[in-house]
């Protein structure tokens, strides 16, 4: 139904498009419109006041930090390896219902 309904607009708006080229021209901007992902941060200057990020190099910056903070870093050395088990019975068949 909301798909019909978006058909019957699109529909609707075309039929018009020469005696309401506006109508027409904002549908379309609003179809093709380049938004950004990111919305501006709240950041702590140095004097502990909050500003917000104003540049995409900003966001990716305060981003990259909060990250770099919460993960951790694996040590480069080499996993222990388990020891093999020995099975004696093996799971044939599995009734679900």
């Amino acid at each position: 139904m909301t798909r019909k309904l978006q058909r019957d607009l699109e529909k609707d708006i075309s039929r018009q498009a020469k005696s309401n080229p506006k109508q027409f021209w904002n549908y379309v901007k609003g179809k093709i419109k380049t938004r950004t992902g990111v919305s501006d941060l709240i950041i702590q200057s140095d004097g502990n006041e909050e500003m917000l990020t104003k540049t995409d190099q900003e966001k990716e910056q305060v981003l990259s930090n909060f990250n770099s903070s919460v993960f951790t870093k694996e040590p480069d050395t080499d996993i222990s390896k388990l020891d093999n088990k020995v099975v004696d019975s093996k799971l044939e068949d599995i009734n679900l219902f």
